[in-house]
């Protein structure tokens, strides 16, 4: 079974990674890492994409940020 963990490089998801110690565990992140790692900006439909069809993940642990937190919003037009 293979498994994608976002956020895989944080604590909590790398941790989760070494505890389940196997050659189909994958991480993704926004940046480089070690072993069976993509890397993808969570916030783009099309980086995420490329990212599950390389892997061929069984499972899909999302252990990253919250996407809505890298949403960037106009603060002057809501001023108005």
């Amino acid at each position: 079974m293979r498994i994608l963990i976002i956020g895989g490089t944080g604590f909590v998801g790398s941790h989760l990674a070494m505890t389940i110690k196997d050659d189909q565990v994958y991480t993704l992140s926004r940046k480089e890492s070690h072993g069976n790692h993509y890397v993808a900006d969570i916030a783009s439909l099309e980086s995420l994409d490329k990212a599950f069809e390389a892997c061929g993940h069984d499972i899909v642990v999302h252990l990253g940020p919250d996407t809505k937190s890298t949403i960037k919003v106009d603060v002057t037009a809501l001023a108005e």
